[in-house]
């Protein structure tokens, strides 16, 4: 295949995923690859042409390429994506005009991993069917451990229209023309819309084969690993690929009848379509019949050409990596190779053939520079290619634009630090919920380079253990100096010497026998109020020798608090309550060594939890034991085995109650309310055993509320949150459910009528319906008995965790008489930071309050 002439057409390629093509329509506007995935930072060439449904290539004049959304990456006017350093997904997207229309092609694109808490899963993936033939299809929306979630609704539609119909239990039943497209399940959890797409295929099924050898042209050697890919021209779109063996051989199976062109290629060579071509539209389709398998189908490879050189800094003469590295052929400037230059700022374009290309580069903070110092494509110089040579030293110096230049490194150690962040600010924005104007990140020799436009900044840094420094060498802006930036100039030397932040470090032993406790938690909470970004408290566990290592803290003053399973806590130092605290002062890059804790056991209270009707045990129900007179309690979830154990308690009577998903609650021993219940003496550290429950169930015969509740920040699910349903007509009753492991809830025996509907769990922020604190600006969830209304979700923010508490009393201003189950908030200027649930009494304490 030497010697072969270039004449242009658009490289081609078929997709299984692109959506808007119309079945009245004669043409298709096709991407390749269909899917992509790459790494923050990395690359990937996209590829498109336009096809008549009868398999001919047709020219368009031009194509226009996208990205969905923006903030993914950039995208070359060829279709070179090159990936910013976020994760995330979305679409690359080509579009054209022809004939008087607008065609449109797409791709997935995803950059980095995505792990998401909740998703949903359907099943199959990909069907392909005959005509009217009838397919079921299931969808699931999983947790974090991979457990269906109940009671989730799955709404079906399918896209376009003219592929079939679906109905709400996921049957579908193909149309009556061959096409192709998707089938969408979706959900709505936790106020967002959870989807998943399976391909269908309306069509013959896939019962054809391509076989053949990939060699090399010049030995005619076994090409091993080349990926070989065969697309199906018309109105069904199909692909399947697949790598050549160690002999060089390759099978390309489930092929679909019809006309395919097939292309085999590998890093270092050029790319071949069959028969012998490397281009699209003068390659030979191959028409499959049913149950054909096609042998002999052959490639031989040729060694491409390729130009390398070296990136330089034009002022310096420093070697620039992550350089966008191009070559344009020059009777073609629509055909171009690219690459990113490495570390040491050298390149390598592979894949060339025989041609004249134009070599330029461009990166962020430089000005765009052709080759040879020249900054457009008519004054460049022209570079010859001819297969297999590489032609080296094609060396390019970028001149600089506005930017922000320096190196971030260890105060203590000198040593670059890598991955730092540094960011310009606005005069007037720099503030700790603000975003700044630019950021980027250091090297891995720290070195950084930040584009900005000409203006005046504060620029900071900030990284992993180490405290953030304004320049120069601030630790509040206020005593930070003005980095100013001129026109089309570096400000070079906006250097960083970034300071560790501290270590605390102690060991936590039991009083009685000086015996470390392993497990032991120990906080490490700001005393003083501080900014938004540094008020959430440190936490480590101890090791089995009761020793931790608080890791990283900034310097203030800081309340520290031990506790752990079966012991009553303490504050440092040997203090029973917060005002006998001492506070403990840190600094920058300090060791605060022997900050250590006695634990004494406190009382236990266990017992079993059944149900009343077959006495079986109940798992994950939630035993509650308060101090009777205070605002004092502590709670436990039972086991498999319906058994439970509540342990550090102080000294005192308590009130006991259980309550578990689908049952009413129950105070020990065996009376509905608080009122009846029997007290339970706790001396520590003694265990009072035998506090047992006998549950019963909730009628399932009546109406039902139905949702889940998880952490808004992480969407896990909140197991043991209490969810109330009060109904709006004064004679009702509150009904009460508890969540179980996956954060689900059913509150049930509920007449038809309106209901405020609230929620709490230790921890958290409670609210009201929807998203809610307070009940008069509530949304009525309507209860149609005996329906279950669901969807009734609950995201609860995590409260901030500071040493102090607030306690208090809620009595009713007619008749001071206590009230219940009243949603309590601790408010700041930053919004709410506390809360808590008064009890029967009417008693309510906020814990951990930040100062």
């Amino acid at each position: 295949m030497k010697g072969k002439v270039f004449s242009w057409m658009l490289l081609v390629a078929l997709c299984l995923t692109l959506t808007g093509i119309s079945y009245a329509q004669s043409e298709a506007l096709l991407v390749i690859p269909e899917q992509a995935q790459v790494l923050p930072g990395g690359s990937v060439k996209f590829d498109v042409q336009l096809f008549g449904l009868d398999g001919v290539a047709l020219a368009v004049e031009e194509i226009q390429w996208s990205v969905d959304p923006d903030t993914l990456g950039d995208i070359a006017d060829d279709g070179f994506f090159i990936a910013g350093n976020k994760p995330g997904k979305g679409k690359v997207i080509a579009t054209a005009q022809f004939m008087g229309r607008t065609l449109r092609g797409e791709a997935e694109i995803q950059v980095g991993v995505i792990d998401r808490a909740v998703k949903l899963i359907i099943q199959p993936k990909l069907a392909v069917l005959s005509v009217s033939e009838q397919l079921q299809f299931t969808a699931k929306v999983v947790g974090p451990t991979g457990v269906p979630l109940p009671e989730v609704k799955i709404e079906w539609n399918v896209d376009p229209e003219e592929l079939g119909t679906i109905d709400q239990n996921g049957l579908f039943t193909a149309g009556t023309e061959l096409g192709h497209g998707k089938v969408i399940a979706s959900a709505r959890i936790f106020g967002e819309r959870l989807e998943d797409v399976a391909r269908v295929i309306v069509g013959p099924k896939p019962n054809c084969a391509i076989a053949g050898m990939v060699s090399d042209e010049d030995d005619l050697s076994p090409i091993a690993d080349a990926t070989i890919s065969a697309h199906r021209i018309g109105l069904i779109h199909w692909v399947q690929r697949t790598q050549s063996q160690a002999d060089g051989t390759y099978l390309l199976n489930n092929l679909i009848p019809g006309l395919y062109v097939v292309r085999a290629q590998k890093a270092g060579y050029i790319t071949e379509f069959y028969q012998d071509v490397r281009y699209f539209n003068e390659a030979t389709p191959l028409q499959l019949t049913e149950g054909d398998t096609l042998q002999d189908i052959d490639f031989h490879l040729n060694h491409g050409g390729a130009i390398s050189g070296m990136i330089f800094n034009a002022d310096t003469t420093d070697t620039l990596g992550a350089a966008h590295v191009t070559a344009e052929l020059v009777v073609n400037r629509k055909i171009k190779f690219h690459a990113l230059s490495n570390e040491d700022g050298s390149y390598l374009i592979q894949g060339l053939s025989t041609g004249t290309y134009v070599v330029s580069a461009s990166k962020a903070g430089y000005k765009r520079e052709y080759y040879q110092d020249v900054t457009n494509f008519a004054d460049a110089t022209h570079i010859s290619v001819t297969e297999p040579d590489t032609v080296g030293d094609i060396d390019l110096t970028l001149e600089i634009a506005s930017a922000i230049v320096g190196q971030v490194v260890s105060e203590e150690t000198g040593l670059p630090i890598a991955r730092a962040r540094v960011s310009a600010w606005r005069l007037y924005a720099v503030c700790t919920h603000c975003r700044p104007i630019a950021s980027t990140l250091t090297d891995d020799e720290g070195n950084y380079v930040l584009p900005v436009r000409q203006g005046k900044y504060f620029v900071t840094a900030t990284a992993e253990g180490f405290a953030r420094e304004f320049y120069q060498e601030a630790s509040d802006p206020r005593d930070a100096d003005l980095v100013e930036v001129l026109e089309n100039q570096h400000t070079t030397g906006i250097d960083f010497s970034l300071l560790p932040l501290s270590t605390i470090s102690g060991i936590v032993t039991e009083e009685i026998t000086d015996t470390p406790i392993a497990g032991a938690e120990v906080i490490a909470f700001p005393a003083i109020n501080t900014v938004r970004a540094y008020r959430e408290p440190y936490r480590v566990t101890t090791n089995e020798d009761g020793t931790y290592l608080i890791p990283n803290v900034r310097p203030g003053t800081y309340i520290l608090k031990a506790k752990a399973k079966d012991y009553l806590p303490e504050f440092y130092e040997e203090a029973e309550k917060l005002a006998d605290a001492k506070p403990v002062q840190v600094g920058l890059n300090e060791q605060i060594e022997n900050i250590n804790f006695t634990l004494l056991k406190g009382g236990v209270i266990t017992g079993v939890v059944v149900n009343e009707l077959d006495n079986q045990p109940i798992s994950h129900a939630l035993v509650v034991a308060k101090l009777i007179g205070r605002p004092y309690k502590k709670r436990a979830l039972t086991n498999d085995d319906g058994t439970y154990e509540i342990a550090g308690l102080v000294a005192g009577s308590y009130h006991v109650m259980a309550v578990a998903k689908g049952y009413e609650k129950e105070f020990y021993d065996n009376e509905p309310d608080v009122i009846h219940a029997d007290s339970v003496e706790v001396v520590p550290p003694e265990v009072k055993s035998d506090i047992d429950f006998s549950l019963t169930p909730v009628p399932a015969n009546e109406g039902a509320i139905a949702g889940f509740v998880v952490d808004k920040k992480t969407m896990l699910p909140i197991t043991g949150a209490f969810v109330m349903a009060i109904p709006i007509r004064p004679t009702g009753i509150p009904h009460w459910d508890v969540t179980g492991p996956l954060g689900h809830y059913k509150i049930s025996g509920l007449h038809t009528g309106k209901y405020i509907v609230m929620c709490w769990a230790a921890g958290y922020i409670g609210q009201f319906y929807d998203n809610k604190h307070n009940w008069k600006s509530a949304d009525p969830v309507w209860v149609e008995s005996p329906n279950t209304t669901t969807g009734i979700d609950f995201m609860l923010r995590p409260k901030w965790r500071g040493p102090y508490r607030i306690r208090g009393r809620i009595m009713a201003r007619d008749n001071n008489q206590p009230l219940g189950n009243v949603f309590v908030y601790a408010t700041s200027s930053e919004g709410v930071v506390g809360f808590a649930v008064s009890d029967e009494d009417g008693y309510y304490e906020i814990p951990e309050v930040p100062a």
